[in-house]
């Protein structure tokens, strides 16, 4: 008999701590609230959280390999492919405010795109992070008319006084 053995703790604990962050991982992705996905450079869906794919009427599998085309409208899809190709040849995150009707309602979204780097410390993918923001951006549209409003009242009242003023000072000559 011949026996060759060799020690693969280290391995084996390697391993145990890999599969445990990968559950993490996986666990926090899947638990926001907010639309989270990993596309490629051709905005193709590699990877969506439950909370991304339910808004788009799908479940996560289903959005596996398709395009972002598939789902908004020619404009907007074109638009946000743009800023995934932007990230990929930057290689830097972009954080923006975007507007996307979709489901026959507006929506507002802030939107984090952030490069995921390979083992060849090249991007490989892109990681979305949107927040439905429609309700703050109606109430801030709400409120920037209120402001008009009220500075188209504030010049109307400046006039008046302006006016009754001139009366007065025409009654004292």
């Amino acid at each position: 008999f011949v026996c060759n053995s060799r020690d693969i703790t280290n391995q084996k604990n390697a391993e145990d701590a890999l599969r445990e962050s990968e559950e993490k991982y996986r666990t926090l992705i899947e638990s926001a609230k907010d639309p989270i996905s990993l596309y490629d450079e051709n905005g193709i869906f590699l990877m969506a959280n439950k909370a991304g794919a339910h808004s788009l009427g799908e479940e996560p599998t289903d959005l596996m390999g398709r395009s972002l085309r598939d789902f908004f409208p020619p404009e907007i899809a074109k638009k946000q492919i743009e800023l995934i190709k932007k990230v990929f040849s930057t290689e830097e995150g972009l954080d923006i405010e975007m507007f996307a009707p979709y489901g026959g309602k507006d929506q507002w979204f802030i939107t984090s795109l952030q490069p995921i780097y390979g083992y060849d410390n090249h991007v490989n993918s892109v990681q979305v992070v949107s927040r439905d923001i429609t309700d703050i951006k109606e109430t801030q549209i709400k409120l920037e008319q209120a402001l008009k409003d009220k500075d188209m009242l504030m010049k109307e009242i400046y006039h008046r006084v302006k006016n009754n003023l001139m009366v007065i000072s025409s009654l004292l000559n």
